[in-house]
């Protein structure tokens, strides 16, 4: 009879073990997943910056009168200059 409630609490002991190692290995999958969405969200907003830095080089080209030749970024810098002008406009409305 001793033998037969040793071997249960063995048996419990056991799952109870096996519970946590599973709880333990699930807690570390869900830390390193939080630790890996945090270095892509790191690595993405780097990335937001240089494009950021990009755009700003190019527009203190533009505000300076240098000629951009691409397209692209021409049409971007007077999109800017435009709501420039706008921003100023309504500005000079709230003054009067």
């Amino acid at each position: 009879m001793i033998k037969t409630i040793a071997k249960l609490g063995d048996k419990i002991l056991d799952k109870a073990d096996a519970g946590i190692r599973d709880g333990i290995s699930a807690t570390s999958g869900m830390v390193q997943t939080s630790k890996l969405k945090g270095r892509i969200a790191t690595l993405e907003s780097d990335i937001s910056d240089m494009k950021m830095q990009i755009g700003d080089y190019f527009w203190k080209k533009y505000s300076i009168g240098e000629t951009i030749i691409d397209e692209t970024p021409r049409y971007f810098c007077q999109k800017i200059e435009e709501i420039v002008r706008e921003i100023e406009i309504v500005k000079s409305e709230g003054q009067e």
